[in-house]
């Protein structure tokens, strides 16, 4: 057995944008789940700050394991865009938890996007 669903929804208005998806799946005997809650605000015209909560579970019976275990992230960060559209810059820190199973991390991320 292998289904995979899904649902998502968003909403944007003015400096705000929020999204989130939640998905839910069966590989033979594992039940999977994930989902994620967005929210980008607005700060000037070019920087906007970000928060999302994100969680995956590969295997809702089995938690024993560094490949089972449900991991929970949380991210803040800010995306500035450089020369608008086709260059942007983002800064973002990110907290990986995975319950008792390993220690949490901590993340400093920095990405650089380009269009041409």
């Amino acid at each position: 057995r292998r289904d995979r669903a899904g649902v998502d929804a968003s909403f944007a208005r003015g400096r705000v944008l929020l999204a989130s998806e939640l998905m839910l799946g069966h590989d033979g005997a594992a039940e999977r789940r994930g989902y994620y809650a967005h929210s980008t605000y607005r700060l000037f015209r070019d920087i906007d700050a970000v928060f999302r909560a994100d969680t995956f579970d590969p295997d809702r019976a089995n938690d024993a394991t560094a490949a089972t275990v449900k991991e929970t992230d949380w991210l803040g960060g800010m995306t500035w865009r450089i020369a608008g559209p086709s260059a942007v810059l983002q800064i973002n820190y990110l907290r990986k938890t995975f319950l008792d199973v390993q220690p949490a991390r901590h993340v400093m991320m920095a990405n650089v996007q380009t269009v041409w």
